[in-house]
């Protein structure tokens, strides 16, 4: 049971401190638009309701500004409008007036005036500042194009209606009626992405998955394409996610940050080589692109190129000497490479900028899980999930602890909890099924272990538990190939290569056997247990020598194990060394006083010495210790 695998999960994106004090206010606000007597009247009222919010956000932008300045967070006035937006909602109806107001003998004009009131809740900010980097890029972006959109499209209505009033030729008024048509169309387009931002900013991404598409129905932009490929991405669905990030950068091939978008997908879909064209695209089109830098290190850590992670996140944090995600990336990567004095140095950095960040005291608690301080390894995971108790690899971690402390049941606990909060997590399912084969529930065991395979084809640790599951029931040739396909994954772990030894040692299949648990030794040649192992398959093909051998060097590793002396005097009586048998065969007894064998064992040896009295002795005493049991 301790060879089991079990998976610590670190994280290389940050988070910004919440605030502390939320508020509800409520704005009034009114909107004008003049229709023309040929424009859609649906359309001329959403025009008026979009001016009439953006006047009341306008005044919730001035009350969030003077918030968040109480509260010591310098939030941009772009991040204002973007909070704004995504946060406010509409109370009530909205209601309407109409004016009719005659422009020449031959058209008349419509002022619509719409009233609304716009309620924020300044929890939103403590929302926008929980995400990370590139979401919080991405809300900007996206804000920034709708405002431009609007924009764009308002003026250019305003240009055709003074065209249309202008103009003495039916043809021509047809046709601008034509154009205003189309325009209708990208406004209410660029309605439901903003409707679809809203939803999927409070996370109801079914809806927002729903606005897009209709988005995208009156009009394909590169800006619907791209979040849609978002909500996709965070429903697991890469596939569609990465048809339409395609589709987005065959519109802009220029955007570095849909590179981001896309490489981000190809690393959860580990392939790395793609993920990592996409950031060199990125940071071709843009060096000084912090995001891509950052994802470009991770990439380069997943792939263990530690040297590469490191240099690309001093480069980020050459260019922003104060983001605390550059030091977590930092502190994660020393923590990697087993340089503690390092990974505690930019980690606790990382939360001198940011004293509330969940992510880094996970990371802070595994790096003390490494260094063997169980007590503040707790701590950090508890602090963790006590600003962040849906943080899914703070709970996965504490589990990992628990488990090492051998409390199974609270770590059941962590485990099932982290997989309730995100059931694609397939660390947490193999460490569950870690947890259950240690309770001795194997049906359990197997069942996680396999979810974890399910949802990661190329889990390594979840085949070799399989593997040691599968030995122990006796289902050798099922360890034989879960342990294989470890290996083809990549696994250099000595119990991988050792577990498949012995697997292939009970199939019979003793020169298999013998390869595998010679690797293992070469892994590392300081296992006892691995030297026994491979002793046994000598003894099995009837090399004693061989086999006294690596129960000698097994011994000199760990000299109270009496199975090994016990294995040992066996040889011993095959090789007729009696003497040296008897000297096993005591080891034994003294260090498990009712090994029956051993009494046997040395019962053997005194016969062929010619000792019958010693060996009618312990005959006499392995029919007293059979008796007992």
């Amino acid at each position: 049971m301790k060879r089991l695998i079990i998976l610590l999960t670190a994280a290389c994106i940050l988070l910004l401190a919440p605030i502390a004090v939320a508020a509800i206010k409520s704005y009034e606000g009114t909107g004008e638009y003049i229709m023309s007597d040929f424009e859609d009247a649906d359309v001329a009222r959403q025009r008026a309701r979009e001016r009439a919010e953006e006047n009341a956000l306008d005044k919730a932008g001035v009350y969030l500004t003077s918030f968040a300045k109480a509260e010591n967070n310098n939030i941009t006035a772009d991040e204002i409008y973007a909070i704004t937006n995504n946060i406010a909602a509409i109370v009530g109806e909205v209601d309407y007036s109409e004016k009719i107001y005659q422009l020449t003998e031959q058209s008349t004009a419509i002022m619509i005036v719409a009233s609304l009131t716009a309620q924020i809740d300044t929890d939103g900010i403590s929302a926008y500042l929980k995400r990370n980097d590139k979401e919080r890029a991405e809300i900007l972006d996206q804000n920034r194009r709708l405002k431009v959109a609007a924009a764009e499209n308002d003026r250019a209505v305003e240009n055709l209606k003074r065209r249309y009033n202008e103009s003495t030729s039916q043809t021509e008024r047809d046709n601008i009626k034509s154009e205003v048509a189309v325009l209708d169309r990208e406004f209410a387009a660029i309605q439901k992405l903003r409707e679809g931002n809203k939803l999927y900013f409070k996370g109801d991404h079914r809806a927002a998955l729903e606005c897009y598409n209709q988005s995208l129905a009156l009009n394909p932009t590169f800006t619907a394409y791209n979040n849609r490929a978002g909500v996709y991405a965070d429903m697991k669905n890469f596939d569609a996610a990465l048809s339409d990030y395609d589709k987005a950068i065959e519109l802009e091939p220029n955007n570095s940050n849909c590179y981001n978008n896309r490489a981000a997908v190809y690393r959860q879909m580990k392939n790395f080589d793609a993920a990592l064209a996409d950031y060199n695209k990125a940071l071709e089109l843009d060096p000084k692109n912090i995001l891509a830098l950052g994802g470009r290190g991770t990439i380069y850590s997943d792939l263990k190129n530690y040297d590469a992670a490191l240099a690309d996140y001093n480069k980020a944090l050459k260019l922003a000497p104060k983001d605390a995600t550059s030091f977590n990336n930092l502190g994660s990567t020393y923590s990697q490479l087993k340089n503690y004095d390092a990974a505690l140095k930019y980690l606790n950095r990382a939360l001198e900028l940011d004293p509330e960040n969940d992510t880094v005291y996970v990371n802070l608690g595994s790096l003390y899980q490494d260094m063997g301080d169980n007590k503040r390894a707790l701590e950090n995971f508890n602090k963790a999930l006590e600003i962040a108790p849906d943080n899914v690899s703070a709970l996965n971690n504490r589990g990992w602890y628990f488990a090492k402390q051998e409390d199974f049941e609270r770590a059941i606990v962590d485990y099932t909890k982290a997989i309730a909060l995100d059931q694609d997590f397939a660390p947490a399912y193999n460490n569950l099924g870690a947890a259950y084969y240690s309770t001795g529930n194997t049906r359990l065991a197997i069942l996680n272990f396999s979810k974890a395979l399910e949802l990661d084809p190329n889990d390594v640790a979840a085949y070799q538990n399989l593997g040691f599951i599968y030995n122990d029931l006796g289902e050798y040739q099922q360890a034989v190939n879960d342990f294989t396909r470890a290996i083809e994954l990549g696994s250099v772990d000595e119990n991988c290569f050792s577990g498949r030894g012995l697997a292939y040692s009970n199939l019979e299949n003793y020169d298999a056997s013998i390869a595998d648990y010679t690797r293992a030794i070469e892994i590392n040649p300081k296992n006892y247990v691995t030297f026994f192992g491979r002793g046994l398959t000598w003894h099995a093909q009837k090399n004693y020598d061989a086999a006294v051998a690596d129960f000698t060097q097994a011994i000199e590793l760990n000299p109270t194990i009496a199975s090994i002396y016990l294995s040992r005097g066996l040889s011993n009586i095959f090789l007729q060394k009696y003497d040296a048998a008897i000297a096993d065969y005591n080891k034994v007894i003294e260090l498990a006083p009712d090994t029956v064998d051993a009494y046997r064992g040395r019962a053997i040896c005194y016969k062929k010495l010619g000792d019958e009295a010693k060996a009618q002795a312990d005959i006499a005493k392995v029919k007293e210790l059979t008796a007992q049991k």
